[in-house]
């Protein structure tokens, strides 16, 4: 029996539970990705095949916004509510692991070494000597731009964070065309969008070791940042998929973004879409990091823990893993998952893959990643200060350090 004629099976058990009132089990699974582009078709295809293995069960996806999503899960852990199928952004599995919230995965692991030919970065899924989550996607970042916008300006792609600048400026239009998208609104991107300058301008957020966030780096950065938006050259108020939405609509002529972002090009404007160029970034330093992992709660019974075992099985596999790079339009975490037949159909995986073997710095705050919601907030706080007034920003971050120390005392 063909994987179609499975799915198709199970598709009919499905329904006709449905008309029956369903007495199966059922997985639930709240995720920011269930409706992102590319993403969405493949945990439909990954639950497709679980389902067509495990007919009497359901996996019951469900869209969360990315920004509610997190406060979401971390109000159901404190409830006892938990869903089965733990999804997040891997800046919060630090937090969710080191509570002991999430199931050790070491015993699967070692009946099933799903893992032998994973990124790298798998290794920091490790909290206090176990492993809690698959890491399914790392961070690669590149610049985006829009090539006919760039060549109506007489603009290059930057090379350097001083030609960023300036390609902004230049690219800038009234009214309502800005020369880059960012993250503009509080939100745990906006900490993420000054690490990239951070990185691109040779710093992080904990050198030699130690953590630092007012480090001369980290003040450059910050000011980078602030005056792009102060000069108008960056739209304020813009979460993540704003930002993005800005630039795939052709509101914004360039943005600094994951590698996933590019499934969303298939959707873009007619105008904007066959002007959509990938490079590396204009960095002194290539930013890295994990992007999002999979999990399952300690209070999970054992017959469900098994189950989203097996569901986790199945993303993990060698024809999966290849369907992620296919569908989401980026490198997947197995090795060889990238195959020469799919740089050809997407070239723009030449890059993304050339930024993650040139990755330096952690977009986390290596050592210190299960504080980074106390840390981030603090930050993001600083940096709201940032663009609503003329402090220094040197006397920000200085009082962001003490506070950061002061909360890991």
């Amino acid at each position: 029996m063909t994987v179609l004629q499975r799915v198709m099976g199970a598709t009919a058990i499905v329904l006709l539970f449905a008309c029956q009132g369903w007495a199966g089990t059922t997985l639930e699974f709240p995720s920011y990705q269930a409706t992102e582009p590319g993403f969405a078709d493949w945990w439909k295809e990954g639950i497709a095949r679980f389902e067509s293995q495990h007919p009497d069960v359901r996996i019951q996806i469900s869209q969360v916004q990315f920004d509610a999503h997190h406060d979401k899960i971390a109000t159901r852990f404190a409830a006892g509510n938990p869903p089965d199928i733990v999804h997040v952004s891997s800046r919060f599995y630090f937090g969710l692991a080191a509570r002991g919230l999430l199931e050790p995965l070491d015993p699967f692991l070692a009946k099933d070494n799903v893992l032998k030919d994973w990124a790298p970065l798998q290794k920091t899924m490790v909290v206090n000597g176990k492993t809690y989550g698959v890491l399914l996607l790392t961070y690669a970042y590149a610049l985006y731009y829009n090539e006919q916008m760039f060549k109506d300006a007489g603009v290059s792609p930057p090379r350097t964070m001083d030609e960023l600048r300036e390609a902004a400026k230049r690219l800038t239009a009234a009214p309502g065309r800005y020369g880059i998208s960012m993250v503009t609104a509080p939100s745990t991107d906006m900490y993420m969008e000054i690490t990239r300058f951070l990185a691109g301008l040779g710093g992080d957020w904990t050198p030699q070791g130690k953590l630092a966030v007012n480090s001369p780096e980290a003040v450059q950065a910050l000011n980078f940042y602030r005056d792009l938006v102060q000069a108008g050259y960056a739209p304020r108020n813009q979460l993540a998929a704003a930002t993005r939405l800005l630039f795939f609509s052709g509101k914004t002529a360039m943005i600094i973004d994951g590698s996933w972002v590019l499934a969303m090009k298939a959707n873009a404007h007619d105008a904007v879409k066959p002007y959509v160029k990938v490079v590396l970034p204009p960095f002194k330093k290539i930013p890295t990091g994990q992007s999002n992992s999979i999990s399952m709660p300690t209070t999970l019974d054992p017959a469900k823990k098994q189950l989203v075992w097996d569901f986790i099985k199945i993303l993990t596999s060698p024809e999966m893993q290849r369907k992620y790079s296919e569908l989401v339009k980026s490198p997947a975490p197995l090795k060889g998952s990238v195959t020469p037949d799919t740089v050809a159909k997407i070239p723009e995986l030449d890059t993304f893959a050339k930024a993650m073997s040139l990755g330096e710095v952690s977009v986390f705050p290596t050592g210190y990643e299960r504080h980074f919601d106390q840390m981030s907030k603090i930050l993001i706080d600083g940096f709201t200060e940032a663009l609503s007034s003329t402090r220094d920003s040197k006397a920000i971050l200085d009082e962001a350090q003490k506070k950061i120390d002061a909360a890991l005392k």
